[in-house]
């Protein structure tokens, strides 16, 4: 953003703190603490977990012993890295941060966007689900701002890349075909599909949207796999159990990151087409360092929710 005056400047950056201010205190009288995550990552590791990641995004450097760190991409798998090696089992932690993620821009500069995320560990239960769910949208009304939030499981996801059994470079096509919502290009991918019937259920996929006795109905009828419904009916019990008349559901939704491996969601707002709030379960990622425990939360694009709040208030 440009300013015609350090004045004009100053009246922003007071009128953003008190935004983060305003969020800190809402959190925190929950009994949220807030942390701090390192700056780099090895970056093996993080493509290992972010298998779709894209690559060149990412900002590289080595270190004195020859080892490739990437700068900060986001702060959940940083954060996990950190407490997931020193939990004890049944220990349940609630954690925020306002920080930096960063990532190459296309005319090839460092792009540094601000992150607020709640992180929510050693929880399994829905109840936690719809808790950070009910926080990210009590969280925006505070600004004025309806939040209209898109729910899947990507457990769901997870198992249809079993069932449909792609090696990783058809399976990271499939999960691109979805993240975009490319009907096109789903039915080209179809077309190889051998299992026809699964390929009839997938064919529909983006239509089924919040209309889950539909979707189950058509496994019955198409004959497939029962662990299907697992995910669909964690679903069910999440809209019983809100009164958040913003969500809707869609089990085609899915994370431009792998780590997710439970409910996932992306929050919109009004006269914004990218998602503004991303987030959902990752319990797998805990596995990584030796400890499998639940973890789940969201991160909201603060550059994004300043705009709507100062430059449109």
């Amino acid at each position: 953003m440009e300013f015609i005056s350090i004045k004009e400047e100053l009246n922003y950056v007071t009128k953003r703190n008190k935004i983060v201010e305003e969020m800190e205190k809402k959190v925190k009288d929950l009994g949220f603490i807030r942390v701090e995550t390192d700056y780099f990552e090895h970056y093996d590791d993080y493509a290992e977990v972010n298998n779709r990641i894209a690559k060149d995004k990412l900002v590289k450097t080595i270190d004195n012993t020859g080892n490739i760190l990437v700068l900060r991409p986001d702060n959940t798998f940083n954060l996990i890295k950190q407490v997931i090696p020193r939990i004890k089992e049944g220990n349940i932690f609630e954690f925020y941060y306002y920080n930096d993620v960063f990532k190459m821009s296309s005319s090839g500069l460092v792009d540094a966007n601000k992150q607020f995320g709640i992180e929510i560990i050693g929880d399994k239960r829905i109840k936690s689900d719809l808790k950070i769910i009910e926080l990210v949208t009590n969280l925006f009304k505070m600004f004025g701002l309806n939040l209209h939030i898109e729910v899947g499981n990507n457990k769901f996801i997870m198992m249809l890349v079993a069932l449909l059994d792609l090696d990783a470079i058809k399976e990271k096509e499939f999960k691109e075909i979805l993240y975009t919502k490319n009907n096109i290009m789903l039915n080209e991918f179809l077309q190889a599909v051998d299992d026809k019937n699964l390929a009839l259920f997938l064919k529909d996929i983006f239509k089924y949207q919040s209309n889950l006795e539909l979707m189950t109905k058509r496994i019955d009828e198409l004959k497939l796999s029962k662990g299907l419904l697992e995910p669909i009916n964690t679903l069910k019990e999440v809209m019983k159990n809100t009164k958040n008349d913003n969500i809707q559901l869609d089990l085609s939704t899915i994370s431009s990151l792998d780590y997710y491996n439970g409910i996932v969601f992306r929050g919109y707002i009004e006269n914004l087409e990218k998602a503004i709030v991303r987030g959902g379960r990752y319990d797998l990622i805990t596995k990584t360092y030796d400890k499998e425990t639940y973890a789940l939360g969201f991160a909201i694009n603060m550059g994004e929710l300043f705009k709507q709040v100062i430059d449109n208030g």
